[in-house]
Order: structure tokens, then C-alpha cells, then sequence
């Protein structure tokens, strides 16, 4: 008698699941699943960012760096418990779609149940929205230490470095740091406050492959909504190539001219390697020294000045002859 009721009673549960299951049914409970995922990730968030705001203080964070950090281990916290719901939610969606697996027609109406649950039924709450301000504002209330020598050579990286308005090389001319090994601090200075941002004065070298430049620069410092002190704006003082004084024997000129007011010149490089030329021209026009540069390729000629020339050049004088 026992075998026979467990059997009964089997066939008992049988008729009732059947009768209680439907391709749409099971759609919508599938669908209630992840529903039920959505609003425990709510949940989470409400009490786990609620939490954050109420200890902020008892942090005493130093930076918006270290408080960005531990809101990410919170959300890490936040998204494994999700992540193992969503799980939950995808193994119940398996067994239930599975019954219709082999019947297409059913299929495709527990699939159109399932889709149109889950994309009218998301969970909406603005108050996690509202934390979240909440959160970044008290975030961007720390104000954290300023940069000193240490770090210049880091936020340069990315930054274009211009000669400033009286060069050699020109105003479409820049150094862009790749690297913060291309940068040697010499002298660091806090030049003051501009309103809430700052600015330091620096010399530095900038190392490149074959030639370096000593330069002389004001860095402006932003922070506002940045996470750190960031670069706003660099301006150039000075900046002048390091000579080494190597090169002069490989490079000859001609003068040409003086049937006229103006002369041009010819450079022939006879080296193996392009060098720089720079140096200042004397101009016909306004009568004045200009600063010039030109760079002559391995066994070739280049030409300065001449009848084609804009400018007209009485005569010039050279500063260093380097590598590009």
C-alpha cells in the first residue's frame, strides 16, 4: 500500500504541475526571476550606498582617488551577491525554456511571455540615482595634497611642450612626453594660487634619443571635478636645445649674391645622419635678426634665402649645429 500511494500521489503532482504550466506562464516566470534579481541589485545598492554616505567621514580619506577605490569595492560587493542571483535566474530560465525545446510553436510563444515581462517590468527607483550625486558630492569635497617634483614628470606625459613664441624651430614645432623617463627635474617652484587652482614654475631637461632640450615652463594645476591635480595649460619661458657641439665639421655653406641687396646660402651636410641648422638671419626687410632653423639630410644641399625666398636675408649666424 505504501508504494502504491507514493505512486498516486506522484501522479497526483504530475496532473497538478501540467495543469498549473503553460508555454506563457512559465515565460512570466522566468521573467519574474530576473525581476526578482533587478530588485535585489536595488536593494543592495540602497543599503550598501546609504551605508557609504553615513561612514564617509570615519574614512578620513586624503585623496578622491582612495574614496573612488573604496566605492568600487563596495560596488565589487554589490555585483557578486547580483551576480549569484542572476545566476539563480539563469538556471530557472533554463529549466523552464528546456520543457519547450522541442515544440517550436510553444517555444516562440514562451519566449514572446518571457520578453514581454522582463522589457515592461524593470525595476525603477530614482533613489539610487540620488545617492549616487550624493556620493560623488561629498567625493569632490576632499581637496587632495598638491603635486610637487615627484609627480611632474608623470602629468607631463601627454602634454605637447611648445619653444613659446620667439623660436627656432617654429610655432607648428613641439616635444609631445611620451614617457616620464624623457623627463630630468632640475628646480621646482609653487608660483601661488589662481583663485582655487595653482601654478609652479619648473625647469627641466627633456631627454630625447640623440638631443635634449633645457626648458623653462609655468604648469598650471586644475583640480574642480578631476579626481587629482590635473595639467590646464603649460607655457613656455624658454627652451633651448642642450648643445654638444659634435656636428660643426659636417656641415659647409656658400654664400651667394651681393649683386643685390640679398644673398642666399647653401648647406651641404656630409655626414651620414640628418642635422638641425639654427642659428638667426638678418633680414632685409626692418633691417632685424630673426631666429631661423633648417635641417639638411645625409650627403644633401638645402637652400636658405635666395630670389624665391619671402624673406630677403643680408646676412646670418649660426647658434648650434645638432641632431633633429
Amino acid at each position: 500500500m505504501r508504494l502504491k500511494n507514493k505512486l498516486f500521489i506522484g501522479v497526483l503532482l504530475s496532473i497538478f504541475v501540467c495543469a498549473c504550466s503553460s508555454p506563457e506562464a512559465d515565460g512570466i516566470k522566468a521573467a519574474k526571476k530576473y525581476y526578482d534579481s533587478e530588485r535585489e541589485l536595488t536593494e543592495l545598492r540602497k543599503k550598501y550606498y546609504s551605508e557609504f554616505i553615513k561612514d564617509f567621514s570615519s574614512y578620513h580619506f586624503q585623496t578622491r582617488i582612495e574614496a573612488r577605490r573604496k566605492e568600487q569595492e563596495i560596488n565589487d560587493q554589490i555585483n557578486v551577491q547580483y551576480n549569484n542571483s542572476l545566476q539563480r535566474a539563469d538556471q530557472y530560465y533554463l529549466e523552464l525554456s528546456s520543457r519547450y525545446s522541442t515544440n517550436q510553436q510553444k517555444n516562440n510563444v514562451f519566449q514572446y511571455a518571457y520578453n514581454g515581462y522582463r522589457d515592461t517590468n524593470l525595476p525603477v527607483d530614482d533613489t539610487i540615482i540620488a545617492l549616487m550625486a550624493q556620493i560623488d558630492n561629498l567625493i569632490l569635497t576632499i581637496i587632495p595634497p598638491r603635486h610637487d617634483i615627484q609627480n611632474l614628470p608623470n602629468d607631463l606625459v601627454g602634454r605637447k611642450i611648445s619653444e613659446g613664441p620667439d623660436g627656432y624651430l617654429g610655432q607648428n614645432w613641439n616635444w609631445e612626453v611620451k614617457s616620464a623617463n624623457e623627463v630630468e627635474m632640475i628646480n621646482y617652484q609653487n608660483m601661488g594660487n589662481i583663485g582655487n587652482d595653482y601654478k609652479i614654475n619648473a625647469q627641466i631637461y627633456l631627454k630625447g634619443e640623440y638631443t635634449d632640450y633645457w626648458v623653462d615652463i609655468i604648469v598650471y594645476y586644475i583640480l574642480r571635478n578631476y579626481d587629482d591635480w590635473t595639467i590646464d595649460v603649460i607655457e613656455t619661458n624658454n627652451m633651448e636645445i642642450v648643445k654638444t657641439n659634435k656636428y660643426w665639421n659636417f656641415i659647409t655653406y656658400n654664400r651667394w649674391g651681393g649683386w643685390t641687396d640679398y644673398y642666399y646660402f647653401d648647406f651641404f651636410n656630409s655626414s651620414d645622419i640628418p642635422l638641425l641648422i639654427g642659428g638667426v638671419q638678418l633680414l632685409v626687410v626692418g633691417g632685424r635678426w630673426s631666429k631661423f632653423s633648417l635641417v639638411v639630410n645625409p650627403n644633401k644641399k638645402e637652400t636658405l634665402g635666395g630670389w624665391h625666398s619671402h624673406d630677403k636675408i643680408r646676412d646670418i649666424k649660426f647658434h648650434f649645429i645638432e641632431r633633429p
